[in-house]
């Protein structure tokens, strides 16, 4: 019978209660929102296929994946796809031949209320709120269900999240089954709050008076490396704010197990791994702010994959696609566990003014990176 006795060695991937029979596991929301296994001692049997499908550990399966990926550096060629991606629309040139041939498509997408979820996607509609990033863990409960019917009835299957959901959903679904399912992992800094995440938009909604219809977590029109999160509401008015970094960045809400990540490596889990290619040379032709994805083939599922789109691709070495969170985990921030203290005692206000965008220590931040943001230009001179 699943037992969390420590929080750094679950990843909520959901794979345990997906594969319980009886349903004798539900997963349930901590202060954070981030959601843990919960074990009824009546209904479980005592099989153990909860404990053995769990992927949360140095020794994870690979199934077959290659021992060195294989690199690209991408980019779309349509400039029109190029500007809705986050960074180079690596997962959108994938995900829509991939519909286009027939499969569907599960990925993060926000739900009426702003929640993140895991979502299917059949058609261009429905595979626009799959795009661009989504700082916060999705919820996957009852997906990995779906996505085995999915698989049994033929559908053939593309799978995008972080590598340890991709790894528990890979070690659910039977062998037999796995033939029709493709994996796309992506290089993930760590999951921060959902509660943070939702307590921030109530208090937007309520100051500014009205409702939030459209929300992006780095918005584009300020170019790639620009960290802007921008929200449109119902009256009208837009609003652009530097990317809060006690919700995304910092580790203060971030799940504890991605400080203990046994993926933060090459040895890949999905067929292909996608992300930002950082660290562009300066006389480069894609140094121009507007994005470019990095491509990790890791299998022959993910050559496939590759092979079958159009594609401005150029193979490049492994060093020169390393960053830090291809060699090891975030770290959570010093004052992680003062954080949840405060938050869980004093609430999202006391901790948005002492911590985050709300107190002067943040106001203080922008005026000092907005005089970078006018003197950057003089120095590229």
């Amino acid at each position: 019978m699943v037992n969390i006795e420590d929080k750094y060695n679950c990843c909520g991937c959901t794979a345990c209660a997906s594969i319980c029979a009886h349903d004798a596991i539900t997963m349930a929301p901590d202060s954070l929102g981030f959601l843990y296994p919960k074990a009824n001692s009546e209904l479980c049997v005592n099989c153990g296929l909860c404990d053995k499908v769990c992927q949360f550990h140095n020794n994870y399966n690979r199934y077959d994946n290659y021992d060195s990926p294989l690199a690209y550096q991408f980019r779309l060629s349509q400039d029109e796809q190029l500007k809705k991606s986050q960074s180079g629309g690596a997962f959108f040139a994938i995900a829509d031949k991939f519909i286009a041939d027939g499969g569907v498509v599960y990925g993060a997408a926000f739900t009426d209320t702003w929640r993140v979820t895991h979502q299917k996607a059949n058609d261009n509609i429905t595979l626009s709120a799959l795009r661009m990033s989504k700082y916060v863990q999705s919820d996957l409960r009852g997906v990995f269900r779906q996505i085995k019917n999915e698989l049994k009835n033929g559908v053939r299957v593309l799978f995008s999240g972080t590598a340890c959901q991709v790894a528990g959903l890979k070690a659910y679904i039977p062998k037999l089954l796995r033939k029709n399912l493709f994996c796309i992992d992506i290089v993930c800094h760590g999951v921060p709050s959902p509660k943070i995440w939702e307590d921030y938009l109530a208090y937007l909604q309520k100051t500014r008076g009205s409702q939030i219809v459209k929300a992006c977590f780095r918005d584009k029109r300020f170019g790639w490396h620009g960290a802007r999160e921008s929200f449109l509401f119902e009256n009208g008015k837009e609003e652009f704010r530097r990317t809060s970094n006690y919700l995304y960045f910092s580790g203060l809400s971030m799940r504890e197990s991605c400080s203990n990540c046994h993926y933060t490596n090459l040895k890949r889990v999905g067929d292909i791994t996608v992300g930002d290619q950082w660290g562009i040379p300066k006389d480069s032709p894609y140094e121009d702010d507007k994005g470019l994805s990095l491509i990790l083939i890791n299998s022959d599922k993910g050559k496939q994959l590759f092979e079958n789109i159009e594609k401005k691709a150029e193979g490049i070495s492994i060093k020169d696609c390393m960053q830090p969170q291809l060699k090891q985990p975030s770290k959570l921030h010093p004052d992680h566990q003062r954080f949840i203290y405060d938050y869980e005692s004093k609430g999202f206000l006391y901790v948005a003014k002492k911590y985050g965008d709300l107190g002067w220590r943040y106001k203080r931040k922008c005026l000092i990176e907005s005089i970078k943001d006018l003197i950057r230009p003089l120095i590229r001179r």
